[in-house]
């Protein structure tokens, strides 16, 4: 909150250093919402990468050895400050009705939402990208109430992010990338004192996993100030 006017008062609300880090979890929304929901009023404008000037999908990158990553090139374990116990809501979140599901007008990305915004269809999303497949070890590793995981799971097949098995879909393993990065960024924010909550492995290379977004035309690594909202589809199609 920055004061810029004294008579009468007056302020501007400035991003913050932690708000400005957000924009490899935004762009990852950005992409992923205009890949796979098509319930957009209208289309979403493609990202532009301005050090190349093409228009451009941003691609889930290892920050040590360059090599483009999906769900099957990653590993995660608990690390010293995490758990499920501490993953997971403490008290019971209001169950979300049918209305609420796949076409939340009032939203702006109301499939990422059905997804970020409940912490119980959160902790989900992670156990699937871990393998997690049964209702009964889902019941089993999160401790959720089985009514309140019931409408959680039809919530996310609802939504096309698990099959009716509740394995990931192609809709789902796209979410990959919204994943790490909200999870880089909270580990770099809101430090534990005996250590991260949680530790990513590349297969690859054996390092520890740090996202990266590339442009997926010149594979250069993409950075906040050097992407911008570019033509609709319609028009780079023409």
């Amino acid at each position: 909150r920055v004061r810029y006017q004294d008579n009468p008062p007056r302020f501007e609300y400035t991003a913050t250093e932690r708000a400005q880090s957000l924009w490899p979890v935004l762009t990852s929304i950005w992409h992923w919402e205009r890949s796979w929901v098509p319930e957009h009023p209208e289309p979403l404008p493609a990202i532009r990468h301005t050090v190349c000037g093409a228009a451009c999908s941003p691609t889930l990158t290892c920050r040590n050895c360059r090599r483009h990553v999906t769900t099957g090139d990653l590993t995660a374990q608990w690390g010293p400050s995490g758990s499920w116990a501490r993953s997971i809501p403490e008290v019971a979140t209001r169950r979300r009705s049918h209305r609420d599901r796949a076409n939340g007008a009032s939203d702006l990305f109301p499939h990422t939402m059905s997804i970020l915004g409940n912490r119980w269809v959160f902790a989900i999303m992670v156990a699937a990208f871990v393998g997690t497949t049964r209702f009964s070890e889902f019941t089993e590793q999160l401790g959720a109430p089985p009514a309140s995981l019931t409408d959680r799971l039809q919530l996310l097949v609802s939504n096309g992010v698990l099959d009716g098995g509740y394995r990931l879909t192609p809709k789902g393993d796209a979410v990959l990338p919204i994943i790490v990065t909200a999870l880089d960024w909270a580990q770099r924010w809101f430090v534990a004192a005996e250590g991260p909550a949680v530790t990513v492995t590349h297969i690859g290379c054996g390092a520890a996993f740090v996202a990266t977004l590339t442009c997926d035309r010149c594979n250069g690594t993409l950075r906040g100030n050097d992407i911008e909202r570019g033509l609709a589809l319609d028009a780079l199609e023409c």
